[in-house]
């Protein structure tokens, strides 16, 4: 006797109508594909699907949003993978193109992927991810057509939301490190909208959506904000059963450097210390443990507890060591001079900033090299070389100017010449400068001086 071969659609019928979880709903679909070179055909990549995960685990929580969601990012990579190197040419074939749950994941992933790197590329994706997000099929409750074999199966309107948000999110924080502030708010406000319509995350939605706002309110010196913002993204990761340990240790190292910005090293290191001893690091990716790791020595260093961040130090070169840049080696001698002057030896902190200062200058690291030659005034006030400080911050603004730094550095070496003028230059409003060129706010001293900018 003929059966009907088992396709997707049947397959996802089967589990929608299910809705607790168990390996039992495999059972049959399983052994049609195994027996019945039709089925295999036909649904064949749902053994690729079990390969890939931890089968036996996979099997006996799966259900229709899971399942439907990997083969749709699946099917995503691989059609990505088909596109051709033009930014234009994979916008029209995105624009005629089936839309995916998949592809909008894919999209969101691209942008964050090139925010650091090519802003063009990062407000393009945003841009394609926004487009999409409107066309993805939906299914209103109670309804159980079966689709076509190859399109995307239809979810909720809660998960086609949860795309929206995200897609405006990214949106917002390509517009971000464009410097494009207004166009980037505007994109978070439609993408909390959106996030309103979402009755459960399939995709971390409102936790990656309130992790780039913090990173807007970060950028515009409103911290605070920024320190509830991102706790609340970090509660919404936690309400998963299995939360991404990248995403969560991304987020818990943004709200590190938020506390460190309010001039709190106490807080930024309570955020980090018990993440580190909880979770394996090998579980998150080199770049990310050295980045986290040498924050972590530098609010030590910060909080003079040195000894802590001397022994951080040395997992720091290793981790530099293979896996890091020329820039991740300068962080490396950056923080050695931080903690030497937090054990006393301004002088041997003096000779590390100034030559590490030099070294961020020649790879054009402008403003990481305003923030160290604010620091290196620092180590010689500490040695009591007044004259000296004023010399280097004359010399630091003569060479940072026509190299475009900030607007904030600019102002700051220039209290710092003002103050020498009147003899009043010393350690505690040095340090509130470099706070302030950092990223933080003048008001995180908890030291008020009407006469500053």
């Amino acid at each position: 006797m003929r059966h009907e071969h088992l396709t997707w659609p049947r397959l996802f019928q089967r589990l929608r109508r299910n809705e607790e979880p168990g390996s039992w709903l495999l059972e049959l679909p399983l052994t049609l594909i195994h027996s019945c070179p039709g089925c295999r055909e036909r649904c064949g990549d749902l053994l690729e699907i079990l390969a890939e995960n931890d089968s036996q685990e996979f099997a006996q929580q799966v259900d229709f949003l899971d399942l439907a969601l990997i083969r749709s990012r699946r099917r995503a990579r691989a059609r990505w993978q088909r596109f051709p190197a033009s930014i234009e040419a994979t916008r029209a074939q995105l624009e005629t193109g089936p839309a995916s749950y998949g592809m909008v994941e894919l999209l969101v992933d691209e942008s964050r992927r090139h925010a650091a790197e090519d802003l063009e590329k990062a407000l393009a994706y945003a841009t394609m991810a926004v487009a999409m997000a409107p066309r993805l099929p939906t299914r209103l409750p109670g309804d159980d057509t079966l689709v076509g074999a190859d399109d995307e199966e239809p979810l909720d309107a809660s998960a086609q939301a949860e795309a929206l948000a995200l897609a405006h999110g990214v949106l917002g924080n390509a517009h971000r490190v464009r410097r494009e502030l207004i166009e980037a708010e505007a994109a978070f406000e439609q993408a909390g909208r959106y996030l309103q319509e979402v009755e459960f995350c399939l995709f971390e939605g409102r936790a990656r959506v309130l992790s780039m706002q913090g990173s807007l309110l970060t950028d515009k010196r409103r911290l605070h904000e920024a320190v509830e913002v991102l706790e609340r993204a970090e509660a919404a990761l936690r309400q998963k059963a299995t939360p991404d340990p990248e995403r969560q240790a991304e987020l818990l190292y943004q709200l590190s450097v938020c506390w460190s910005l309010l001039d709190d090293p106490q807080a930024a290191i309570g955020v980090l210390k018990p993440y580190l001893k909880e979770t394996p690091t090998p579980t998150i990716r080199p770049w990310l443990r050295l980045a986290i790791q040498h924050h972590l020595a530098g609010m030590y260093a910060t909080a003079g507890a040195t000894n802590e961040a001397q022994a951080l130090l040395s997992t720091i070169r290793v981790l530099a060591d293979r896996h890091g840049t020329e820039l991740d080696q300068l962080r490396v001698q950056w923080l050695k001079g931080r903690i030497a002057y937090a054990e006393k030896a301004p002088d041997l902190a003096f000779q590390i900033l100034k030559d590490t200062q030099d070294g961020f200058v020649e790879h054009g690291r402008i403003q990481e090299a305003a923030v160290i030659a604010l620091e290196v005034i620092l180590a010689l006030i500490a040695l009591g070389e007044q004259e000296a400080a004023v010399d280097h911050a004359r010399t630091a603004l003569a060479i940072l100017v026509p190299l475009r730094v900030s607007t904030e550095a600019m102002i700051a070496f220039s209290v710092v010449l003002r103050d020498a003028a009147k003899n009043t230059l010393n350690a505690d409003l040095t340090s509130t400068l470099i706070l302030w060129v950092s990223g933080g706010d003048f008001a995180a001293k908890r030291r008020k001086r009407d006469d500053l900018p």
